[in-house]
């Protein structure tokens, strides 16, 4: 006759290994749950950031909640809250809904004040280099006065001057008499700068463009004070040479008609 003991009752053999771990892990997750929707931050603008990690808490907790509640329905195992875990889930749920509204117009609010500062920022890069090649083509038009009129004989007309506002002279200081009149007259006509077809003596050898104002020295003669081939008063000054010259035919014509006498 067997002993009463041996057929004595095992309850452990009832226990199923999973569902007991599912048990424990949900009791876990309701004391979680508990004190995350306890530490909710207060809903003030300057807490942004604490909102933000208390969500990304939240959304942590509910989610393994929901896993551990759909494997407990598996193992048919049930679960309950209570009723005041009840009130404090949906309260925490609405907190969560408004606080993830208001994070997500705060990045969305971020993202277009950094979008506006970096077209401010392009704006102001394409302004700075639009002024850098102003600043560029104004110092190269400083440096070459005549670029761009061409070389050796005048514009497209054939008139052979420069573009260009015109040069007028400044009025001397007024004379007594006569000369005063007549060199107020003279300033006061206004001149053109031209390319001359013949580079003189001083832009030939320095095989640069020869311009100048007409009956005038060219600017590289007049910069260097001294003569051109393009002043009138040079062209003058050789016609009353030329003039003072004894004349070779005059001379030649007495001394036959001497010699016929």
């Amino acid at each position: 006759m067997s002993s009463p003991t041996s057929n004595s009752f095992d309850f452990t053999s009832f226990i199923h290994p999973e569902a007991n771990r599912l048990t424990t892990e949900f009791n876990q997750l309701r004391v979680r749950v508990e004190a995350v929707a306890k530490s909710a931050p207060n809903d003030r603008e300057e807490l942004f950031q604490e909102k933000e990690e208390w969500l990304r808490e939240w959304r942590d907790v509910t989610s393994k909640m929901a896993k551990c509640r759909e494997d407990m329905m598996t193992y048919n195992i049930g679960f309950t809250f209570t009723a005041e875990e009840v009130t404090m889930g949906n309260e925490t749920i609405e907190l969560a809904k408004l606080y993830a509204g208001q994070v997500s117009a705060m990045k969305r609010r971020a993202e277009e004040q950094a979008a506006e500062a970096a077209r401010v920022a392009a704006a102001a890069a394409a302004e700075k280099e639009l002024a850098k090649e102003k600043g560029k083509e104004k110092a190269k038009d400083t440096d070459d006065p005549m670029d761009g009129e061409g070389t050796g004989g005048g514009d497209a007309d054939g008139e052979g001057e420069a573009e260009g506002d015109e040069l007028e002279e400044q009025p001397a200081p007024p004379r007594k008499g006569r000369a005063a009149v007549q060199t107020k007259a003279r300033m006061s006509v206004k001149t053109k700068t031209v390319f001359h077809d013949r580079a003189c003596v001083r832009c030939a050898a320095k095989e640069i463009k020869c311009y100048g104002i007409p009956g005038h020295c060219c600017n590289a003669c007049k910069d260097a004070k001294s003569g051109c081939i393009h002043s009138d008063r040079k062209a003058a000054r050789k016609a009353k040479v030329a003039a003072r010259a004894p004349s070779t035919t005059g001379t030649a014509g007495t001394s036959k008609s001497a010699a016929k006498a």
